[in-house]
Parts: C-alpha cells; structure tokens; sequence
C-alpha cells in the first residue's frame, strides 16, 4: 500500500471505532522516511498510539535498533508500542535490549511475536511492571497470560473475534473447561 492509503485506512478506522477502542497505527516500512511519515499520518488521524517493527531488512545491531526507537520517539508525541517479530526483521528484541528502552517515556508497550514462552516471561520479569507485555500469537495467550502478560495483539480475531475473545477471556478466568472446548477451534486457525 502507498503510504496515502495507509492514511486513508488510519482515518478509516479511527472513524469506524468511533472511540469504542484505541486505534494503534502500525507505522512500520522499509524505509525510515516512510515510518516517520506513518508516525505524522496516525497523529494526523487521531490514533491512539504506534506500533513498531525495528528497521526491516537492515538488521540492524541492538545500538542501531535503540537510535531507531529514539528517532521514533522523537518524532511523535503518540505512545510507542514495540514489535517484536523476529522470523520477520531478523532482528529479536530481547528482554534487555527491550529494558534499555526503558528511558524512552513514549515506549509504553511490547507486541512479543518471538514464539519463545521462556523469553515472554523473561521480558515480564525485567519489565512488566513498567511496560504492558502482549503476545503476537493466539496460540500463546494461556502459557504468557500465566507468567503476567496483559493479552494478544494477533491476527484470528479477524477471522473469529468471539472465539478469540472468548478463549482469551477463559485463560484469564481459569475457566479449564471453556479453554478446552474452545482451544481445538482456536489452534485450526
């Protein structure tokens, strides 16, 4: 997508929720210009709040990812929630290169796509109680739910939002029969 019809879906969404939730732009590109640009188009467009991948492609070290988040942070006055999708960038956002973020005040969340339960709980840990730490993947939602995450930012609720919403309600309640009814339904996704 141009980054005009990204705009264009911003302002659409922003419109739709009407306030009923917050709208987190995902604000992330190839290039820097154009997150940048994102980050302008989703203040612009009264989202609640970024969502942002460390540079695609590039790789980049873990002092390169910091410049990178402090640039962003910078450049909008929007809450910052990190992304963490290593099978995507390359690049994993590890719980102590997630920590030195720390000193960016507009870093307010982590999305955590790693997969790794070990490294979702080491990441509640060392900050938890500074950051809302929410996993990437439905499948995830009962094992990081147990070690302090707050909740998912994934993809099936698209698909089925009640089963989600559901199954995620039955983890937090530790309600083991609704889990296990709903979780072979959830997992076919």
């Amino acid at each position: 997508m141009s980054l005009a019809e990204r705009r264009i879906l911003l302002s659409a969404a922003v419109e739709q929720s009407a306030g009923r939730v917050p709208v987190l732009a995902g604000v992330s590109d190839l290039l820097e210009s154009n997150v940048l640009a994102m980050c302008e188009a989703a203040e612009a467009t009264g989202c609640a709040g970024i969502l942002a991948l460390p540079p695609i492609y590039a790789m980049p070290s873990p002092r390169e990812t910091h410049a990178f988040y402090r640039r962003l942070a910078s450049a909008t006055r929007l809450p910052i929630m990190l992304y963490n999708s290593p099978r995507r960038t390359g690049v994993d956002l590890l719980p102590e290169h997630v920590e030195a973020l720390l000193e960016l005040p507009s870093v307010v969340s982590i999305k955590d796509s790693s997969g790794n339960i070990v490294q979702v709980s080491q990441l509640v840990q060392r900050v938890g109680g500074e950051l809302a730490v929410f996993v990437g993947y439905e499948t995830m939602i009962r094992p990081a739910l147990a070690v302090g995450a707050v909740g998912v930012v994934a993809m099936a609720h698209q698909l089925s939002g009640r089963l989600v919403r559901g199954y995620f309600d039955a983890c937090r309640e530790g309600d083991g029969d609704t889990i296990a009814r709903l979780e072979p339904a959830l997992f076919a996704i």
